[in-house]
């Protein structure tokens, strides 16, 4: 049985978004632990003035859910870095109890 891993990232709109879904879908395609049948998927799934949703789907047979995940966001992080792709800047949650 196949089980497959959604991972999704905000990449900054001013970067190259065809290059991170190419990038992302090159990560996946050669980690041996992910499927080459069906092979890795990457879509833009939503777009804003500030971010834009990139959803890498790939399928493994294995059953380490987390570390192959933990995996791949590791060596997606790094990928993006070595071509200068910036992820979007996390806007922080309000602490209760403190005033901004």
């Amino acid at each position: 049985m196949l089980r497959h891993a959604d991972i999704v990232l905000l990449l900054r709109c001013d970067g190259d978004l065809k290059q991170a879904l190419a990038i992302a879908r090159d990560v996946a395609a050669t980690d041996a632990r992910f499927e080459k049948n069906p092979p890795p998927v990457t879509t833009i799934t939503d777009i804003s003035d500030r971010d834009a949703a990139l959803t890498l789907t790939a399928w493994r047979k294995s059953a380490e859910v987390d570390t192959v995940r933990a995996d791949l966001l590791l060596h997606l992080h790094e990928a993006y870095a070595a071509h200068g792709i910036a992820l979007a800047q996390a806007v922080p949650l309000p602490t209760p109890g403190k005033t901004p």
